[in-house]
């Protein structure tokens, strides 16, 4: 498994150099977050941030039309969430699916969002970083593959309960992140 999140980091960095940060760093700071700055990744999927400060909506525009020049994306969204209530980061959005790069789907979610924001979620991930070890990494690429396979993750079951319930909670075997799913979730698996 560990073979696998090696092969897809190095995918990702052709994916997003020089292509997608020739479009976005004009804008500002990328950051590239998720998965991959866990070095957890078990699927196509980039989460990156930039400050909301520096966009004007013309300005996602104009990223958009490079996005689509550039990766001809076979699912594309964008959204204005100043006024979202769902939790989501306040500020724009763009999502993309694309197999531009060796015909494999990739997922980019880009959150235009508050520094303050921004800073928050990386102080989490570095909390997260000092918590992973060799043994809680395997089972945490482990619960990934097995419920990406069984059509749980990322529709019923995110990253962050996987996390959540095993660095913050101690779940060491996949009976025990059932139970927790169930007891914290409500999730029968």
């Amino acid at each position: 498994m560990e073979e696998y999140n090696e092969n897809l980091k190095k995918e990702a960095n052709i994916f997003y150099n020089p292509l997608l940060k020739s479009i976005l760093n004009p804008y500002g700071k990328v950051i590239i977050t998720g998965s991959y700055a866990l070095d957890l990744m078990t699927w196509r999927d980039l989460d990156i941030f930039l400050e909301v400060e520096n966009i004007k909506q013309s300005d996602i525009y104009d990223i958009s039309c490079r996005i689509f020049k550039a990766y001809k994306p076979i699912w594309f969204e964008t959204k204005d969430t100043f006024l979202d209530e769902s939790g989501c980061p306040k500020g724009y959005f763009i999502g993309f699916e694309s197999k531009i790069i060796n015909n494999k789907l990739w997922n980019v979610d880009i959150w235009f969002t508050s520094n303050e924001y921004i800073e928050n979620h990386l102080t989490y991930i570095e909390h997260l970083k000092k918590k992973i070890t060799p043994k809680n990494k395997q089972l945490i690429l482990m619960l990934k593959r097995l419920l990406i396979k069984e059509g749980y993750y990322g529709s019923q079951i995110f990253s962050v309960d996987i996390y959540q319930s095993v660095l913050e909670d101690q779940v060491s075997t996949l009976e025990e992140f059932k139970q927790w799913l169930l007891n914290h979730r409500n999730i029968n698996i």
